[in-house]
């Protein structure tokens, strides 16, 4: 008779879990599922400035090898040596009339509505087709606030002797994040080596 009593007993307890030990594993369950859905957001951002890298790279080798067949030259008196120089790739990206166009510093002559002969006229058209190939490939942030800038500069090694010219191409886009406004504005980079000598 004990055993019976006990063991009706024990199968009372054993029967269903109290709704604090459900609240608990229902907690638990949701901080597993927040932390996933975080980790999810998260890699696809990475993934998403990952490709994005990727179009801004090839856009700017396709611009360097376009400034390769188009450097001015110029003679240096001293060394006897032509020199290549590409600063009229200078230049940004910005929204005009709706539409993004470059905005060149040619020496004394604009791609807005002037003549612009030989050379600059080549790179103007270099520089729109660079503009117009990241624009339409990058993806995410806020293409409205998207500022392009390409610059050439002389490329140092560590002891700061010049090893030649790179293309240095900055982008800054708004996207999702911290500000006020829920938008925070991130600004990428890409490098890229033009030539072994000046």
């Amino acid at each position: 008779m004990n055993t019976t009593i006990l063991s009706r007993q024990h199968l009372r307890r054993e029967q269903g879990s109290t709704l604090i030990e459900v609240l608990v594993s229902m907690f638990i369950l949701a901080l597993g599922l927040m932390a996933l859905i975080s980790m999810q957001v998260r890699t696809s951002a990475s993934i998403q400035e990952s490709e994005n890298m990727g179009i801004v790279a090839q856009a700017t080798q396709n611009l360097a090898e376009a400034m390769l067949s188009n450097p001015k030259l110029t003679l240096d008196a001293a060394s006897g040596v032509t020199k290549k120089d590409y600063s009229h790739y200078n230049a940004e990206c910005e929204k005009d009339r709706g539409d993004y166009k470059f905005n060149n510093k040619f020496e004394g002559t604009s791609n807005h509505g002037k003549t612009i002969a030989g050379r600059n006229l080549l790179a103007a058209e270099h520089l729109n087709n660079f503009c117009t190939e990241v624009i339409n490939n990058i993806r995410g942030g806020t293409k409205d606030e998207l500022k392009i800038k390409t610059k050439v500069q002389k490329h140092k090694d560590s002891s700061g002797a010049e090893l030649g010219q790179e293309l240095y191409v900055t982008w800054k886009m708004s996207t999702s994040g911290d500000d006020s406004d829920g938008n925070k504005d991130v600004e990428y980079t890409y490098t890229y080596l033009l030539d072994d000598q000046l």
